[in-house]
């Protein structure tokens, strides 16, 4: 919390029960998109590693919904698995499930 808006950094991992009420109407969300299908197409691991590498980061499909049940006003994306995902893609599967604003993340970035 700062200067009157309040922001949750979820970072790795899957959402969790708690991750809701905690972020509950927060003014951004920043979460770590997983784009599981791409990982060995993108970055050349085997299905097995692809699957635990996915384990540990969120998929668009989550994010987007616990932006809209937390009611977020924005959802901040940063550091996509894997590195090489198509933004556009990732941008766009999380707004199938939330309507709010969807940033890219970049560094030393301000809202």
């Amino acid at each position: 919390e700062a200067d009157g808006r309040v922001i949750v950094i979820a970072s790795d991992g899957g959402p969790t029960e708690k991750l809701v009420p905690l972020a509950k109407g927060a003014d951004g969300l920043v979460m770590h998109p997983c784009l599981p299908d791409m990982i060995v197409e993108l970055i050349g691991q085997t299905p097995e590693m692809a699957k635990i590498i996915a384990g540990h980061h969120a998929k668009t499909d989550e994010i987007g919904q616990v932006a809209t049940d937390a009611e977020v006003g924005m959802v901040i994306l940063s550091h996509l698995t894997p590195p090489r995902a198509p933004e556009e893609l990732v941008v766009e599967e999380v707004s199938r499930h939330f309507n709010g604003k969807i940033v890219l993340g970049r560094d030393l970035q301000r809202f």
